[in-house]
C-alpha cells in the first residue's frame, strides 16, 4: 500500500496525550484502524466523537457474549465514562440480536424509554444472518475490540464477514454522489494475524510500523493505519503499582503488548525480505513461491517463476507435498524457512497446519 504522509499533518494527540480522534477523522479516511496499548483513548476517543457528531452509528462487537457482558454491568459499558463529557448514554437489548444505544428514561433503576437514539449495537455474525438488512441510515461503523485476545478463539471467516457487512452497510451510497460509510476499528496488539486485518490486506504495512516504531501512515487507498505510541499517557501509566511491578520483566510478552504496543504474541523471526539474486527456484506451494537460498534454508515469497512442481491449497496438495518434502515442516520449525513479508508467513503456517504457540 502506498502512503502520502508527506501530503498531510496530523495533531496525534490531544493536549492530555489521548488519541486525538477529531483530528484523525478530518483525514477523510474510509477505514481507520487504530492499534494502541491499553487505555490511551481508542475506544473512549471514537465514542465521545460518534456522540458528539450526533449520526446513527453501528457498534459492533465480536460475540453475543461481549454484548451481554457490557449491557449488564455497568463498570464494563463503555458509554458510561462519557457521562463525564455530559453525555448520559447506555446500551440496552432491544431486539433478538440488536441493542440500541440512546439517552434513557429509567424506572426502578432500570432502562425504560429511550428518548434519544444515537445508534445500534450487533455483533458481527448478526448482520450476515439478516437478510436485506438496511445500512443506509447509518453514518460510522465502530468494530470494538475487533482483534481478540490469545485465549480466545478466533475465526478465519471472521475477515470475510466484515469485508461483507461493509460492503452490506454501504450499499449504494457511494453510486448517489454521497460519502463511503466509514470505519473504525480499534483493538489492542494481541494478535497481527487478526482475520480483519489479513483480509483488508495491511498484515505487512502494519507489521513495519511495529519494527520500525512509525505511529500512523495514510494510504493511497484511504486506508489510516496508526499505532499510537501515546507517551504521556504511558508514562503516568507506568508509575501505577501494576505497572512498576510489571517493568521488572520488561521482556514480558503483557508488558510489551500493553506499554509498547508490541505484537509479542507473534512470532515473525522468520520474515526476512530479500533479494532473490542467487537463489534457485524450486516449487509452489500453497499459493507462494519457493526459493533455495543454500542448502539449509528456503525462502517464500510472492515473485513467480516457472516449475513444474505446483503444490495447490487442497487437501490433497497437502498430502503430497508432505510426501515429495518430508523435512520441510521439520525445517519450519527450526528456523530454515524465511519469508518475505508477514502475509507468505501466515499461508504457509496455515498450510502446514502449523498453530502459533
Amino acid at each position: 500500500m502506498g502512503k502520502r504522509n508527506r501530503e498531510v499533518t496530523l495533531d496525534l494527540y490531544t493536549n492530555d496525550g489521548w488519541v486525538n480522534i477529531p483530528a484523525v477523522s478530518s483525514l477523510g479516511a474510509w477505514c481507520n484502524i487504530i492499534i494502541g496499548k491499553r487505555q490511551v483513548g481508542k475506544t473512549y476517543g471514537t465514542l465521545l466523537y460518534e456522540l458528539t457528531n450526533d449520526k446513527p452509528f453501528l457498534y459492533l462487537r465480536r460475540t453475543t457474549t461481549e454484548f451481554d457482558a457490557i449491557t449488564s454491568d455497568p463498570q464494563l459499558n463503555p458509554f458510561m465514562p462519557l457521562k463525564n463529557e455530559g453525555f448520559d448514554v447506555d446500551i440496552v437489548k432491544s431486539g433478538k440480536v440488536t441493542y440500541t444505544i440512546g439517552q434513557y428514561e429509567y424506572e426502578d433503576g432500570k432502562p425504560k424509554d429511550c428518548i434519544k437514539k444515537y445508534g445500534i449495537g450487533m455483533t458481527l455474525p448478526s448482520i450476515a444472518n439478516i437478510r436485506g438488512f438496511n445500512g443506509s441510515a447509518f453514518h460510522d461503523v465502530v468494530y470494538d475490540e475487533f482483534i481478540p485476545e490469545k485465549i480466545v478463539v478466533k475465526r478465519k471467516a471472521e475477515g470475510d464477514a466484515l469485508l461483507n457487512a461493509y460492503v452490506t452497510i454501504n450499499g449504494n451510497r457511494e453510486l448517489e454522489g454521497k460519502p463511503p460509510l466509514r470505519m473504525w476499528l480499534l483493538a489492542n496488539a494481541f494478535d497481527i494475524t487478526s482475520p480483519v486485518l489479513v483480509e483488508l490486506g495491511v498484515v505487512d504495512e502494519i507489521a513495519k510500523m511495529a519494527r520500525t516504531g512509525k505511529e500512523w501512515t495514510l494510504t493511497d487507498s484511504g486506508v489510516f493505519l496508526c499505532m499510537p505510541k501515546s507517551q504521556r499517557v504511558s508514562e503516568k501509566r507506568a508509575q501505577t503499582a501494576f505497572m512498576k511491578h510489571m517493568m521488572k520483566n520488561k521482556d514480558s510478552k503483557f508488558y510489551q503488548m500493553a506499554m509498547e504496543n508490541k505484537f509479542s504474541y507473534n512470532n515473525l523471526e522468520a520474515v526476512h525480505p530479500m533479494s532473490l539474486r542467487g537463489m534457485k527456484p524450486e516449487f509452489k506451494v500453497g499459493g507462494l513461491y519457493c526459493y533455495k537460498y543454500d542448502d539449509a534454508h528456503y525462502y517464500l515469497c510472492s515473485s513467480p517463476h516457472q516449475s513444474h512442481e505446483v503444490y495447490p491449497d487442497t487437501q490433497a496438495g497437502r498430502n503430497t507435498f508432505r510426501l515429495a518434502h518430508p523435512y520441510f515442516g521439520l525445517m519450519f520449525v527450526l528456523g530454515q524457512v524465511w519469508c518475505a513479508d508477514v502475509p507468505a508467513l501466515i499461508k504457509i503456517r496455515e498450510y502446514l497446519d502449523m498453530k502459533e504457540e
